[in-house]
C-alpha cells in the first residue's frame, strides 16, 4: 500500500487494549509492570518469554501491549513488507511529545523524504571532518580523569560526550561556555526530566513542564542558528544540514532542520554513552584485562597520537569490544511500533493501534544463536566465528529495516577515538574486582552506581 492510499486516520486512533486472547501479564492499574522492569528488566523479559512465549501482552507505564522478543517475529515488523507497523505512533507518546518530527515519529514515504536531509552528514567528507573536531575534545577532557578522587565514570563520560555533540553537531566553538552549558543542560531536562514524567501536563514544578520547556529552548535555539550556519562553512553537522535541498532545489524548510538536530543530539549522544559504560564495566575487570590490553596494543600499532578518519575501519580489536559491549547491553532497551490494522504475529491475531514493545535483550543473549551468551566475548564477532549471522535480526542494537539508525557508523567511530585515547593515558581497573553492579535501564542503560573506576596513568 502506498503512502498515498494509505489511509491516515489510524493516527487519530487511540491504543487498542482488547488484548485478552494473547497470554501475558499486564501487571498492576496504571504502572502496569514499569516497577518490575526498572527493577530488573532482563528478568521481566526472560519471565514473558519462559511463560507465555514469544509474543505476549505486557503493561508498561500507561500503556498495554504485546511485547515481542524472536527474531523470525522481529524480522517482519522490521522489514514490514505489507506496512502494518507505524514507527511513528510506536513512539507518539513517548519520544514523540519531545522530539516531534524526528526521524523516529515519521513512517514510510515521508520518512524517506525527511532521511535525504541527512544524505552527505554521515559521508566519507562528513565524518572525516567529524574526527579532526573530535579528537582535540577528547584529549582536553581526559586528561585530567586520573587526578580525580574516587572517579565514577558515567558522569565523566556524559559530560565530555555532551560537550562533543555540542561541537560536532551544532558546531559550539566553546564546549565549555555558557552556550553549551545552556544547550546542555536542556537536553537533560528532556531526557531526565521531561521522558521520565509521569503527569503529562503542563503545569509548573511537573518534570513534564520543565522538559517542554527545554524542548522549546532548544527548538528556538536552532531556529535562529539556521540562517547563520547557512551562510558558513563549518564541519559541523548542523552546517550540513542546513544545506541540503530537496528534489526541486530547495532548503528543506528551518523546523524540519530543528526538529531533526534536537532529536539526533539525543539519539547519539545516549547511544554512545551506554555503550562506554558498558564496555568499560567489563574491560576493567582483571577477569578481563586481556580484552583492554588487546584494544590498547591496537592503539599502540597506530602509533598515531589521534587517529585519522582511514585508520578506523583498522581497529578491529576495538570494533569488536564496542560491538559485544551492544549485544550484552543494548544502548536502547525497548524499541515500540504499533499495528494500523490487524495482523498475524507469531500465530496470534494482534488488532490494530495496538502497540508492540520489542526487547533486543532477548535474541541478543539466547543460546539458541549465541555460544556462552552470558560471556563478554568480542571474537564472537571474529570472520572465524561470526555468531552474530545465524539470523539477520538476532543483533539489533540500532534496529533494523527503513528506520535502521543513520548514525551507527557515527556512534562506533566516536567509541572508537575514545577508547584509543583514553586507554593510551589509562589503565583501567574495577574498585571491586568481583564488581556485579545493579543495572538500570531508564533513563538510559547503565550501572546504577555510576561505574567506580580506578584510573592509572600510564602517559
Amino acid at each position: 500500500m502506498s503512502a498515498a492510499n494509505l489511509d491516515l486516520t489510524y493516527q487519530s486512533q487511540p491504543d487498542c487494549k482488547d488484548l485478552n486472547h494473547i497470554p501475558g501479564n499486564v501487571g498492576w492499574p496504571i504502572v502496569g509492570r514499569t516497577p518490575e522492569l526498572i527493577k530488573d528488566f532482563r528478568g521481566l523479559v526472560e519471565e514473558h518469554v519462559s511463560k507465555y512465549g514469544h509474543v505476549s501482552r505486557i503493561g508498561l507505564g500507561f500503556q498495554r501491549g504485546v511485547l515481542i522478543t524472536h527474531p523470525d517475529h522481529l524480522k517482519d515488523i522490521y522489514l514490514d513488507r505489507d506496512r502494518n507497523f507505524s514507527t511513528k505512533m510506536g513512539y507518539n507518546e513517548t519520544l514523540g511529545r519531545f522530539y516531534t518530527g524526528g526521524l523516529l515519529v515519521r513512517d514510510w514515504e515521508d520518512h524517506k523524504i525527511q532521511r535525504r536531509i541527512f544524505q552527505n552528514s554521515f559521508k566519507f567528507e562528513a565524518m572525516k571532518g567529524y574526527v579532526e573536531i573530535m579528537n582535540p575534545v577528547f584529549e582536553n577532557g581526559i586528561k585530567s580523569w586520573g587526578d580525580t578522587p574516587n572517579f565514577l565514570f558515567f558522569p565523566h563520560i556524559k559530560e565530555l560526550l555532551l560537550e562533543m555533540a555540542t561541537r560536532v553537531f551544532i558546531g559550539v566553538e566553546d564546549v565549555r561556555g555558557p552556550e553549551a552549558q545552556r544547550l546542555s543542560q536542556a537536553f537533560i531536562d528532556i531526557a531526565e526530566k521531561g521522558l521520565m514524567s509521569i503527569l503529562k501536563y503542563e503545569i509548573p514544578g511537573l518534570s513534564y513542564y520543565t522538559g517542554m520547556k527545554a524542548k522549546r529552548l532548544m527548538l528556538n535555539y536552532f531556529n535562529q542558528l539556521i540562517p547563520t550556519r547557512r551562510a558558513g562553512n563549518g564541519k559541523d553537522t548542523m552546517s550540513i544540514l542546513v544545506k541540503e535541498k530537496d528534489e526541486n532545489g530547495n532548503y528543506f524548510p528551518d523546523v524540519d532542520v530543528a526538529n531533526h538536530l534536537n532529536f539526533l543530539l539525543f539519539a547519539a549522544h545516549d547511544t554512545t554513552t551506554s555503550a562506554l559504560n558498558h564496555i568499560l564495566m567489563y574491560i576493567a575487570k582483571p577477569e578481563y584485562h586481556h580484552i583492554q590490553d588487546a584494544i590498547r596494543a591496537e592503539a599502540t600499532k597506530l602509533n598515531k597520537k589521534f587517529p585519522d578518519y582511514e585508520d578506523l575501519d583498522n581497529m578491529v580489536v576495538t570494533e569488536r569490544a564496542f560491538l559485544e559491549g551492544l549485544r550484552k547491553h543494548p544502548s536502547v532497551s525497548m524499541m515500540t511500533r504499533r499495528t494500523i490494522r490487524e495482523c498475524e504475529i507469531g500465530g496470534y491475531r494482534i488488532p490494530a493501534n495496538t502497540v508492540l514493545f520489542i526487547a533486543p535483550h532477548w535474541p541478543h543473549n539466547t543460546n539458541e544463536f549465541w555460544s556462552n551468551p552470558q560471556q563478554f566475548d568480542p571474537e564472537r564477532f571474529s570472520p572465524e566465528r561470526a555468531e552474530y549471522k545465524k539470523h539477520s535480526f538476532q543483533f539489533i542494537p540500532f534496529g533494523g529495516g527503513g528506520h535502521k539508525c543513520l548514525g551507527m557508523n557515527f556512534a562506533q567511530m566516536n567509541a572508537k577515538l575514545f577508547l584509543h585515547q583514553f586507554l593510551l593515558k589509562y589503565k583501567v581497573t574495577t574498585v571491586d574486582p568481583n564488581y556485579n553492579p545493579q543495572m538500570q535501564v531508564v533513563p538510559l542503560p547503565k550501572p546504577v552506581d555510576n561505574l567506580p573506576l580506578i584510573l592509572e596513568r600510564i602517559s
